[in-house]
Parts: structure tokens; sequence; C-alpha cells
């Protein structure tokens, strides 16, 4: 049998002569000549599959690298509020990820516990929830409340080794160990999430 013909057993839109698969197609032959249905790329689904939500654009520091310290970068302070976080709720079912941060330090707002809980009870088992941060107003009750709504990761951005060159960085911080819990999250497969949870 003709490739072109195998193409047209599996998809009848695939006329014998000529027929080609197109890139938006998920039926691709397998070495028996079976179909075998794939994923279609993450660019032609109906929803995205990864999803970044800027939570706020307040910040508890002034890095000099960052954009908010560009004269006449115009930018507004705000927060997201729970009813525009709720707009989003149709798209949670298919995300692979969803990423809760943007400019602003996500720990200044305290409706993100709210957010990570409304995202993970619809968003698929695999998927996760995370955000980056400086981590200076992350506390051990606060980690805790993160971990136990449904947050898998934390990626704490420091920029420097030295407590002299993070506070030229970091203006309005400091190095410190307590950056991290000082007592362990809760494990995987704990009462209080059933989840692995990771730093970075």
């Amino acid at each position: 049998m003709s490739e072109n013909a195998k193409l047209s057993a599996i998809n009848p839109e695939y006329p014998e002569s000529g027929g080609f698969i197109k890139e938006s197609s998920t039926d691709r032959l397998s070495e028996g000549g079976t179909a075998l249905k794939l994923a279609p790329s993450p660019a032609l689904r109906d929803y995205p599959s990864k999803l970044y939500v800027e939570t706020t654009t307040r910040c508890n520091l002034g890095c000099f690298m960052c954009v908010k310290q560009t004269d006449g970068c115009g930018m507004t302070e705000g927060e997201m509020t729970p009813e525009r976080f709720a707009a989003l709720e149709p798209v949670f079912p298919h995300l692979e990820s969803l990423v809760l941060n943007g400019i602003g330090e996500p720990l200044l707002n305290l409706e993100l516990e709210g957010f990570i809980r409304r995202a993970r009870r619809s968003m698929p088992a695999a998927g996760w929830i995370g955000f980056q941060s400086n981590g200076l107003l992350l506390t051990d009750s606060r980690a805790y409340s993160l971990v136990e709504a449904g947050l898998d990761k934390i990626c704490i951005s420091i920029d420097a080794a030295s407590p002299e060159t993070f506070r030229k960085v970091r203006e309005g911080g400091s190095l410190r160990r307590s950056t991290v819990p000082s007592r362990p999250l809760p494990p995987p497969g704990s009462a209080a999430t059933g989840r692995k949870f990771s730093w970075g």
C-alpha cells in the first residue's frame, strides 16, 4: 500500500492522490501502519498549556536592573483581584503549569493562597503551580500556608553571594539564611498536600 493510501485510510481528509498530514494533525503512522494519536503542538491547542499571571506589580525591593526603575516606564502599581483571577478558570483544566509572577513580588498579594487553591481544584493532577520570589517575606507560616494551598514550586532569586553585593543589587534587602523556612515543609504524600514540593 502506498504511503498516501495509508494516510487516506487513517483520515479521509487526506485523499490518496497527494495526501499528506498537515502540521496541525495529531495522527501519525506507527511502523505497523496503524494510527497513533499524539497531543497537538502547544501552539495549536484550543487553550494555553502554560499560563503566566501577574499577581501584583508591587515589590518590596528596588533592584537597579528592574524595568520598574527605568525612567518613564509608566508602570501602574496594582494587584490581581479574586474576581479577575476567577475569569481565568476555564483555562485551568488544560494547564501543564501556572506561574504566578511577573514584575512584582507575589508574596505581597495576600490573596495568593486563594489563587492557588482555586487553580489547583481545576488543574490536571500532573499540572504544577509555582512562582519566583526574592524570598524576604517568606516566613515559616507563610511557606506552610502556600504548600497546603497546593503550591508545587518556589524559585528563590538571590543574585549575589555576599551581603555587600546583595545590598547594592537588591536595594532595600539583605542576604540572610532565613530566606528558606527553618523547619521542613510537609513531606510528599503527607496529609497536608499529597503532592511533591520543590525549591528552585
